[in-house]
């Protein structure tokens, strides 16, 4: 009778039927792609959280001008610092800016510019408009943050600048009450 020789070293043979630790192994091997897709999505429900934080602030501040509760004689800065309440603690109002234009009918609102431009270190290097329009007037209200989100673990980048920030628009497009 010929004795089989086993494949495996005589080194390793104590270890072949041991199952101890095999989870652990295994969670390590799956480890790094489970924190990457819950970190991702960490991010990702931040930026949609921002996002909807800045859209009802554009609704808050344009039912004022809607309804004339704007004061007259208004400025560009006044009126981005009413806007500018209507953010939480942790939103900068430095990086909110406030672009109000009146467009002479529905069909115009394709056209409008966002207003603001950004240079390669995201930087603004033009100004918003602000122009708030009278009774009746089509108006195209724009809150524009940059949002300075960074990146996350592995290289997971959602900014849209070069500097790293992410800029955030809330809209609203509006015909103004026909008020006295």
């Amino acid at each position: 009778m010929s004795r089989r020789r086993s494949a495996v070293p005589s080194l390793f043979r104590p270890f072949v039927g041991d199952r101890r630790g095999a989870t652990t192994i295994e969670f390590a091997i799956c480890a790094a792609a489970f924190f990457t897709l819950v970190v991702g999505s960490l991010q990702i429900v931040i930026v949609f959280f921002v996002q909807q934080i800045i859209q009802t602030a554009v609704e808050t501040v344009a039912r004022e001008v809607l309804t004339c509760q704007l004061p007259n004689g208004t400025t560009r800065e006044q009126f981005r610092t009413r806007a500018c309440k209507q953010l939480p603690v942790f939103l900068k109002c430095s990086n909110l800016y406030a672009d109000v234009q009146k467009v002479p009918d529905l069909s115009g609102i394709g056209s409008v510019g966002t207003g603001v431009t950004f240079d390669a270190a995201g930087r603004v290097t033009s100004d918003t408009q602000f122009d708030p329009g009278s009774a009746g007037d089509v108006v195209v209200l724009r809150l524009i943050y940059a949002w300075p989100i960074g990146t996350a673990p592995l290289g997971l980048n959602l900014s849209n600048q070069s500097d790293g920030s992410r800029t955030i628009v809330g809209t609203m497009v509006f015909k103004s009450e026909p008020y006295l």
